[in-house]
């Protein structure tokens, strides 16, 4: 009996030490379309993460491609958004996103990753990104 206890102990350490700090909740695209001859379409991409943790964001990519270019993050507990991505990130839920103006070359099924250090240690989650249906008109 005592040795069950301890596996059973041990067996839950393991499940529940071993959960993931950061925990992709949405990643979501859509199409945006302009309404206006002179504007441009663009594809909305968006990764919704809720951190347990302190984290250092490293990079973003989609289908191995590094994002560099209109890249913001949002905190959803503040609100408050910045295009200055920062070293270090407080725990709570964060959007990351960025607009692709490339819409001939648009695929249905992509894979995002987002990359991170926490604790001196380099993470990284790969996530397919859902496709939002609806297509946006821009006027």
């Amino acid at each position: 009996m005592k040795y069950l206890k301890q596996i059973l102990i041990v067996f839950s350490l393991m499940l529940f030490g071993c959960s993931s700090a950061i925990k992709i909740a949405e990643a979501l695209k859509t199409k945006h379309i302009s309404g206006l001859r002179n504007g441009k379409d663009y594809i909305d991409y968006t990764l919704k993460i809720n951190a347990k943790n302190r984290f250092q964001f490293k990079e973003l990519s989609v289908n191995g491609a590094i994002i560099k270019k209109s890249l913001y993050v949002k905190n959803l507990a503040t609100g408050l958004s910045s295009t200055k991505i920062s070293d270090s990130y407080a725990e709570g839920s964060y959007i990351f996103g960025f607009r692709i103006f490339d819409v001939e070359n648009f695929k249905d099924e992509e894979i995002l990753t987002f990359q991170y250090l926490m604790n001196s240690k380099e993470y990284s989650i790969e996530t397919p990104i859902d496709l939002n249906r609806k297509i946006a008109n821009n006027k």
